[in-house]
C-alpha cells in the first residue's frame, strides 16, 4: 500500500492546498471533493499564503537588520568606526587616566571587576607582578625571555608571531588570550598567528579570561618588506 505523506513547511503544505484546490476548481461539479466546505478551505489557504508571506518578508528584514546592528557594533569582527572599537578606545583612554583607579570607569557605565569565579567561589585575580631582566639594568630581557624562538613556523602570509606566556606562572597559558582581527584565543588553543598585511591593526592581550580586568595592547602596520609596532601602557608581567 502507498503511503502519501502530507508536507509540515509551511511553503509545501501551502502549494498543496493550492493544488488540490485548482484541481477541485478544474473537475467543477465531478469533482469528488463536493462534501467539503471547500469554500472555506480556500479562504483558509488564502490567509494562510498571505501571512506566510508576510512572515517570510519579515524574516528576512530580521535577517537585514540584525546583520546592519552586527556590524554597526562590530560583532565578531571589532574593525575601526565600529561600536566596539570605540568602546575599547574609550576603554583604554580612560585606563590610562586612571590608572591604579580603574573603578573610575564605574562612573561612565564599565562593568569593572578585580576577582574572578573559580570552582570553589569567588577568588581575587592575582595581580601580575614585574619580571626581572637579567640583563644588567639595560631593560632588555634575557634571551630565555623569548621562548624556542627555532620552534616558530614559517609564515603564510607576512609575519608569524609568537605568544610567549611570561607571568612567571601566574597564569597558565589556557587563562592568556590574545585577540587580532575579530579572533580571540588562548596560547594553549594557538600559540602562533600568520598575521597578513594590515595598517594600524591591533592586538589586545587578556589575562585571566578575554575581555579581563588585566589587558594590554600593541599596534602593527606591516607591510611586504617593513614592520611597525608600537605598545601602549604596557602590563607587568
Amino acid at each position: 500500500m502507498a503511503r502519501v505523506t502530507i508536507p509540515s513547511n509551511p511553503d509545501e503544505l501551502i502549494a498543496l492546498a493550492k493544488g488540490i484546490l485548482t484541481k477541485h476548481t478544474a473537475d467543477g461539479p465531478a469533482s469528488p471533493l463536493s462534501a467539503l466546505n471547500m469554500a472555506d478551505m480556500t479562504a483558509k489557504t488564502g490567509s494562510a499564503d498571505t501571512q506566510n508571506q508576510a512572515a517570510t518578508k519579515l524574516y528576512r528584514d530580521a535577517e537585514t537588520a540584525t546583520q546592519n546592528r552586527d556590524n554597526a557594533l562590530g560583532t565578531g569582527a571589532p574593525g575601526p568606526g565600529t561600536v566596539t572599537a570605540y568602546v575599547r578606545s574609550v576603554r583604554d583612554i580612560l585606563s590610562g587616566i586612571y590608572k591604579g583607579n580603574e573603578q573610575k570607569l564605574g562612573d561612565w557605565s564599565f562593568d569593572v571587576s578585580a576577582s574572578v569565579k573559580g570552582g570553589g567561589g569567588t577568588t581575587t585575580t592575582p595581580t601580575p607582578t614585574p619580571t626581572s631582566t637579567g640583563s644588567g639594568g639595560t631593560g632588555a630581557p634575557p634571551a630565555s625571555f623569548w621562548g624556542n624562538t627555532s620552534a616558530i613556523p614559517a609564515a603564510t602570509h607576512v609575519l608569524e608571531l609568537s605568544i610567549v606566556n611570561q607571568t612567571n606562572g601566574q597564569y597558565p597559558d589556557s587563562q592568556v588570550y590574545w585577540s587580532f582581527n575579530g579572533q580571540t584565543e588562548s596560547i594553549a588553543q594557538q600559540p602562533y598567528i600568520d598575521m597578513p598585511a594590515n595598517s594600524a591593526g591591533r592586538m589586545y592581550f587578556y589575562l585571566g579570561s578575554p575581555n579581563g580586568p588585566y589587558y594590554d595592547f600593541i599596534e602593527f602596520t606591516v607591510g611586504a618588506s617593513s614592520i611597525a609596532c608600537v605598545v601602549v601602557e604596557p602590563i607587568a608581567i
